[in-house]
């Protein structure tokens, strides 16, 4: 229990005293447009309105981050107060990612693994950033760690049953199917926070199969998890598709970002990835088109089409996209950061994500046990080809990338440590 604590408040103190420097530097309330409108719909959702905000439809964006800021809100001014939660959120998930580390490996992974994350700049800085991944990669985090529960439950019933027998059997097992609601539970309510993982939690399924021997079990596992992932999202589905008349799955903007990252008015920097947006990026100007508003629904299926006719028509140069789009998801940090920022930005990531291939590359062996995070990495990877990547895009998989870093890190500790108690033994018999 010892251990918790530590890990908790070292996290915690590094991200308060980060929103502390933040104020003192007079950054505390420059704001995004996206914090404005997390802000006014958090706002309407505790007034009483509801899901709306002046000028925007009603599908924009899932409800859960927005809810999640209008609750902080009532009870503290914002943004502090939003920072201030968020500081818990980001020590919360070091927690989480220790208890899964331990999950996936042991204690000594997982006590690394989570003090990369409370260290890590990029993680500390969003505490200070509006931005719905500061409780996305929690939720990603909980339901990882539920399912991997569920898995070592399977494989270690002892663990649970405490050699019962029957008795101890079934207790194993009602556990272990708990963990699995439970992951899924967690699954649906980050989807809600941020939408860009449905496709992900739907396909992901298939590990239950490649998982069990039996198929009847294997389906039984995966209807479960998927029925309460369904649970939870349903609702909103259906809320999102009485409106519109039409099945709508999250939000209505999926066409909008994929017309923003394909069309004839992009452009990529290769030297910083950056995108230039002009207003036909955004909606095209010709009044003839007679098109709805952005992110109502009929606007969303025509930017869509409108991607995917770019993308057959241009393929050279969607070919020639995927460059700068990698580039602006997976580079070290912002173009225009200051040079500290710069620094601490680089000295936390680009240790973790090359020994985070390293040790990703030396479990593959156990590509079974490890198929959701290598399914996971893989999805993201492939999606921001297809749409633009920021750094913040990449971090519902920063942690599974620490994991495996740790996992290099203890293991060769350990390597080194076993071959100097063997010279200090081979010395001393021979002395």
């Amino acid at each position: 229990m010892k251990k918790f604590w530590v890990i908790f408040g070292l996290a915690l103190l590094i991200r308060l005293v980060f929103i502390a420097v933040w104020y003192q530097t007079g950054s505390g309330e420059r704001l995004s447009s996206d914090s404005h409108f997390y802000y006014g719909m958090g706002r309407s959702l505790m007034e009483g309105r509801g899901f709306q905000f002046p000028g925007e439809p009603p599908a924009r964006r899932p409800p859960g981050y927005c809810l999640f800021v209008g609750l902080v809100s009532q009870i503290s001014p914002f943004p502090f107060g939003v920072y201030l939660a968020q500081a818990f959120l980001g020590a919360a998930s070091c927690l989480v990612l220790f208890a899964l580390a331990r999950e996936m490996f042991d204690d000594k992974v997982g006590m690394v693994a989570s003090g990369l994350l409370a260290f890590d700049y990029a993680a500390v800085r969003f505490t200070v950033e509006v931005v719905a991944e500061n409780l996305f990669v929690l939720l990603v985090l909980l339901s990882f760690y539920h399912l991997y529960r569920y898995h070592r439950g399977q494989q270690i019933p002892s663990a649970f049953g405490s050699g019962d027998g029957p008795k101890g059997a079934a207790k194993a097992c009602k556990k272990s199917a708990r963990n699995l609601w439970l992951s899924g539970i967690f699954a649906g309510l980050a989807v809600l926070t941020r939408d860009s993982l449905v496709h992900y939690f739907m396909a992901m399924g298939v590990w239950f199969f490649i998982d069990q021997d039996s198929r009847k079990a294997c389906l039984s596992k995966f209807v479960a998890f998927l029925a309460a992932f369904i649970i939870v999202i349903g609702p909103w589905i259906l809320r999102n598709s009485l409106i519109h008349k039409q099945f709508v799955m999250i939000t209505t903007s999926s066409g909008h970002y994929l017309y923003l990252s394909n069309n004839e008015t992009v452009k990529g920097q290769s030297s910083g990835a950056e995108w230039t947006f002009n207003k036909a990026s955004y909606f095209p100007q010709d009044p003839s088109l007679n098109l709805s508003p952005p992110y109502t629904l009929e606007a969303d299926r025509y930017f869509f089409k409108k991607a995917v006719e770019y993308i057959r028509d241009h393929p050279v140069r969607f070919l020639q996209l995927i460059k700068p789009k990698l580039i602006g998801m997976w580079r070290p940090y912002q173009a225009d950061s200051p040079v500290y920022a710069k620094i601490a930005a680089a000295v936390t990531y680009i240790p973790v994500i090359t020994l985070g291939l390293v040790g990703l590359a030396q479990n593959l062996s156990r590509w079974r046990d490890f198929f959701p995070v290598y399914f996971l990495i893989g999805y993201i990877f492939l999606l921001h080809i297809v749409l633009h990547g920021v750094i913040r895009y990449r971090y519902p998989v920063m942690p599974f990338f620490m994991i495996f870093a740790a996992h290099v890190l203890v293991r060769t500790w350990e390597r080194f440590n076993a071959e100097r108690r063997k010279g200090v033994t081979v010395y001393a018999t021979e002395g």
